[in-house]
């Protein structure tokens, strides 16, 4: 049974630019993902390009899209008879929810995430884990005399799917887990102007299966401009 960490965009939907129906989004993320996984293990440190984009309907209601796509890395490890040659991880997620008062938000929504390791070890191969899931959540705004801070948990219901490329392909058979997780994030908004927010986060993720254990840690600078 595998537990994970959801990515959710909460600290810019607990607040929006003023007066704005719309919010887009931009930045960067830096992260550290350290991974233990039956045929060994590897640590990695990458970037992601952060893209999101908001909107803002009555009675407190709101939807989100957000996507992290990572760049393309190199393990700093080394395996036992062979190297890691790539690494790669996107993450998107689909987030509807509400404000209901005193700094309060409920949501929930989907999260979509894919990573590839490439591995030469005698022979030159990837393996690809793909997870999709449901989760619902809460957050909190904390609200400072210059912005805010927002803190958000989540819990999730995963499905994961592993397959192999490259020289390995059709001679391991993919195969799938299913799993729970939990996740939080903590941020501070600093309103520029009555339009743009900076945006500061921190974002820790966790998941374990029968075959492997990943921990991701991310922090991230987001530009938020409300239209």
């Amino acid at each position: 049974m595998k537990s994970i960490m959801v990515l959710v965009p909460l600290a810019v939907a607990c607040v929006s630019p003023a007066s704005a129906d719309f919010a887009g989004r931009i930045g960067f993320s830096n992260g550290s993902m350290d991974s233990v996984w039956s045929g060994g293990g590897f640590s990695i440190d990458y970037s992601t390009t952060n893209y999101g984009l908001s909107y803002f309907l009555d009675d407190g209601y709101f939807v989100d899209l957000n996507i992290r796509q990572g760049d393309d890395e190199v393990p700093d490890q080394t395996l036992n008879n062979g190297t890691f040659d790539g690494f790669s991880r996107d993450d998107t997620t689909y987030t509807i929810g509400r404000a209901i008062g005193n700094g309060m938000s409920v949501f929930g929504g989907m999260i979509s995430s894919e990573y590839t390791v490439d591995v030469t070890q005698t022979l030159v191969f990837s393996e690809t884990i793909e997870m999709e899931g449901l989760y619902v959540g809460v957050g909190k705004q904390f609200q400072m005399e210059k912005g805010s801070i927002n803190v958000s948990v989540a819990f999730a219901d995963l499905d994961l799917d592993l397959s192999y490329g490259g020289a390995l392909e059709g001679v391991i058979q993919p195969y799938s887990e299913s799993g729970s997780g939990f996740s939080y994030t903590i941020s501070y908004n600093y309103p520029v102007n009555n339009g743009v927010i900076i945006n500061a986060e921190y974002k820790s993720q966790s998941y374990g299966f029968d075959s492997a254990d990943d921990e991701i840690d991310q922090f991230g600078i987001n530009l938020v401009y409300g239209f």
